[in-house]
């Protein structure tokens, strides 16, 4: 009995250590290589060249390499870490400059009300656009930022429809981490930032799920409001009194225009005779005027 469990023991043993030998035995793919710098054919030839001296056929490598050149960096070569400095090495001979980095883990955030930004093309899409947004500007070796990951998840969830929450871990960009950094003003791991159309507004409080949500809605109070008054008239906004004012002049003004209306309707007035004999003439065109009544009643009589 002793023996047989003896025995197992043993078995278990070995199991281990083939277990561990197979595991030593893969290759670790912990680490890559952010290429940069292929501006035109010569260096995509010396590109190519690097690639197949290390087993990479031309039809895989064509496509790497053409999004380097499209988008100015990318992810070409992934492995263990002294593989990697060894390939670096060769493309830096060919005057490719190439940056050797540990694989970013997965995201945390992966399935959440969260959305990950993984470049900085996304970053600069999101920043440039107009919808209002929240940030977490976090880097994956951070022990604050792996605390906050619940609060900022729940703060989404919340919020959800409302404003998106989005998040980028700036130690797995690559090299364009220190412009984003440097650009933004990025000073520590976690910031937080309420971002719109440029504006940015950075939450320096506690990072637990009720602040962040506040944080935000004061964030999108504030940015309503700004847009209310950028869409307000530039004019002074009339007070009452002048409002009254304003009435009374019109009303003024309408009389006057009713006034001259009535003037114009009535008919001109006879004026006075320039001379004497002219009066005369006047007075007996009138005394005719009167004796014709009286001429035509006594004629029918």
């Amino acid at each position: 009995m002793f023996a047989a469990r003896a025995l197992c023991l043993a078995c278990l043993a070995c199991l281990a250590a083939t277990i561990a030998a197979a595991d030593e035995a893969k290759p670790a793919t912990d680490h890559v290589i952010v290429l940069k710098g292929i501006t035109d054919a010569a260096a995509m030839e010396a590109a190519l060249a690097v690639m197949a001296s290390n087993g990479v056929s031309t039809a895989v490598a064509t496509p790497l390499l053409n999004a380097v050149r499209g988008k100015g960096e990318g992810v070409v070569a992934q492995g263990p870490k002294h593989a990697m400095e060894r390939i670096q090495k060769e493309f830096a001979a060919k005057n490719i400059v190439g940056t050797v980095m540990a694989k970013a883990p997965p995201s945390e955030y992966a399935g959440s009300d969260v959305l990950d930004v993984d470049t900085a093309e996304q970053l600069e899409a999101l920043l440039s656009g107009r919808e209002p947004l929240v940030i977490n500007f976090y880097g994956s070796s951070c022990p604050h930022c792996h605390a906050m990951v619940p609060e900022y998840k729940a703060a989404a969830t919340a919020l959800k429809g409302r404003v998106r929450f989005h998040a980028i871990n700036l130690q797995a960009i690559g090299p364009a981490a220190q412009d984003v950094a440097a650009r933004l003003s990025i000073g520590s791991f976690p910031t937080v930032r309420f971002i719109r159309g440029g504006d940015h507004l950075q939450h320096d409080g506690p990072r637990q799920r009720a602040e962040l949500i506040q944080f935000a809605e004061k964030a999108l109070a504030k940015a309503s409001g700004e847009e209310v008054a950028r869409l307000a008239p530039a004019g002074p906004v009339a007070t009452s009194e002048a409002a009254a004012g304003s009435k009374a002049e019109e009303s003024k003004a309408e009389s006057s225009k009713l006034s001259s209306s009535k003037a114009a309707e009535q008919p001109e007035a006879a004026k006075p005779p320039a001379s004497k004999l002219a009066q005369s003439k006047v007075n007996a065109a009138q005394q005719a005027a009167d004796a014709a009544p009286a001429a035509a009643a006594a004629a029918s009589a």
